[in-house]
């Protein structure tokens, strides 16, 4: 795998803030119908540790990736992913409709083998749980009666996790959701 711009863009932006964004959008009005039967419509969007390495979100950086490497690319994206997230759940809650960002935690799969993890992650793969505890770490805090999470918030090791301060601000938020719209309406 080339470590080029439009490769960083590709592998991270691309799935991990333009496609979820674009499912929201797509399926909020279903979503909005889909009471029936359900506690709430729901929205889980897959987020990781990674944005606690991350210093702030840069979303210049999304759009244009530089040679800061691929595992900034990726902690930023994912971070871009939890302000998206917890901007859209304030919209949505009008609504009735739930959103959150939870972090599986690391896990063994082969995205965390493959040569755009850093070294320390392959290295670490083999004392990694298998998919299926993080699943469990998505799932269970969603299925427990006594877990009360507000809609927006961030999950980690089943507790809720501020996200960063230098990225959860509303000037960053407005920039990136103004990013975001004006790609759906130039498509």
């Amino acid at each position: 795998m080339t470590n080029t711009k439009q490769t960083r863009q590709s592998l991270f932006y691309t799935p991990n803030v333009v496609a979820p964004y674009l499912l929201m959008e797509l399926f909020r009005p279903l979503l909005m119908r889909s009471k029936a039967g359900a506690q709430f419509p729901l929205i889980v969007n897959t987020s990781s540790n990674a944005i606690f390495m991350s210093s702030a979100l840069n979303v210049d950086e999304l759009k244009n990736p530089k040679k800061s490497g691929i595992f900034h690319s990726y902690a930023n994206s994912k971070l871009a992913l939890a302000v998206m997230s917890k901007r859209l759940a304030n919209l949505y809650s009008s609504n009735g409709i739930k959103v959150f960002s939870i972090d599986p935690g690391g896990n063994r799969t082969d995205m965390t083998s493959g040569e755009a993890a850093p070294f320390f992650v392959r290295w670490f793969k083999m004392f990694l749980p298998p998919p299926s505890k993080g699943a469990s770490y998505i799932t269970a805090p969603l299925l427990d009666k006594n877990f009360h999470a507000s809609s927006g918030e961030l999950i980690s090791s089943g507790k809720i996790k501020p996200i960063p301060k230098k990225s959860d601000t509303e000037d960053k938020a407005n920039i990136l959701m103004s990013v975001l719209r004006n790609l759906i309406r130039s498509k």
